[in-house]
């Protein structure tokens, strides 16, 4: 499952991918935060692009409401919510 999803995520989700890197070369952690999402842990990574999805939904943010509303009007071309990396709120 774990790896399936990191490798979705490689060949079908670029921007997704790339937000990840880019959040890892600061934070070790990431990677670790990434794949437990993969696993079905909620509040630790959820992203989408493309009609794809990878990870598991956060269900404490205070505000994920807000940023589902907000990727449905908008039409985002991806989101990428990674745990302590933003500012969506506590988890």
């Amino acid at each position: 499952m774990i790896a399936a999803g990191q490798q979705r995520i490689k060949s079908s989700m670029p921007e997704v991918y790339k937000t990840i890197q880019r959040h890892a070369e600061k934070d070790a952690r990431v990677w670790r935060l990434v794949r437990m999402g993969l696993a079905g842990r909620p509040g630790c990574f959820w992203a989408t692009e493309a009609g794809q999805v990878a990870g598991t939904p956060f269900t404490k943010l205070s505000r994920m409401v807000e940023v589902s509303r907000l990727i449905s009007r908008m039409g985002c071309a991806h989101v990428c919510i990674i745990a302590g990396h933003g500012d969506l709120g506590a988890n």
